[in-house]
């Protein structure tokens, strides 16, 4: 969801959908690239954009919120893609299964580039982040969360 917008985004089947926040309607519908989608978008309100997660591959579309305009893709490998927003501009993804979570910087002219990876166990189908420099991802098979910072 986004209050700069005024719209609330999801994804249905291999499409991003905007719904209006007023009209509780459908405001804008954009391609995501993906075969299929998974989960829930990631929104960077401050940047004005987007991050749709695939359901294959641990692969992520980044996406403009002023016109859904594709800006770039990047892909850890496995399976379904989990997204996270640590703080504008940076974004997290991991696949569940996948051993490995990336922080991606984010921005219009170079779309999604790694500036750090992190070993992670390979089953934990959670990902989330506080906006504000904290990621936390699970580990399925151990029981626990685990917390990172972003730098």
């Amino acid at each position: 969801m986004s209050a700069a917008t005024g719209r609330a985004y999801t994804h249905a089947g291999s499409d991003v959908v905007a719904v209006g926040l007023a009209s509780r309607r459908e405001a804008a519908r954009w391609p995501s690239g993906c075969r299929g989608t998974h989960g829930f978008p990631r929104v960077d309100e401050r940047n004005r954009r987007l991050m749709a997660s695939c359901n294959h591959d641990g692969e992520v579309v980044l996406l403009d919120l002023r016109d859904g305009r594709q800006l770039g893709r990047y892909a850890i490998g496995g399976d379904e893609a989990l997204p996270a927003l640590s703080a504008p501009g940076h974004l997290q993804v991991r696949a569940d299964r996948g051993a490995r979570l990336a922080t991606l910087a984010a921005s219009r002219r170079k779309g999604l580039r790694v500036i750090d990876t992190v070993a992670v166990p390979e089953a934990g189908h959670c990902l989330t982040g506080d906006g504000d420099g904290q990621f936390w991802t699970c580990d399925a098979d151990g029981g626990r969360i685990l917390e990172f910072a972003d730098r």
